[in-house]
């Protein structure tokens, strides 16, 4: 029950920041993946590999202090970032 809760909260958080990260330069889209079993909260925000290096320049902002809203959430117990590529695949 309280994972749930942290669940309702990790998305409370993500409307907070979503604004902010519309405004990042050749922002796309943002998805947010959840699993309902093993209480994965997952956001990936996509744009342009040319784009790139200007936000990690940036500290990939609002990053950090989405990231400080997550921790602050009883209940979550892990918190991490990561960077990949994403590529349609025909």
């Amino acid at each position: 029950e309280n994972d749930k809760k942290a669940l309702v909260e990790a998305q409370k958080a993500l409307k907070e920041v979503i604004g902010d990260l519309k405004k990042v330069d050749g922002y796309k889209k943002t998805d947010r993946v959840v699993c309902g079993g093993c209480m994965d909260f997952k956001v990936i925000t996509s744009l342009p590999a040319d784009k790139f290096n200007a936000w990690s320049d940036a500290k990939f902002a609002p990053e950090e202090a989405f990231l400080a809203k997550l921790k602050a959430i009883p209940g979550i117990s892990q918190v991490e970032t990561q960077t990949y590529t994403l590529m349609p695949v025909e």
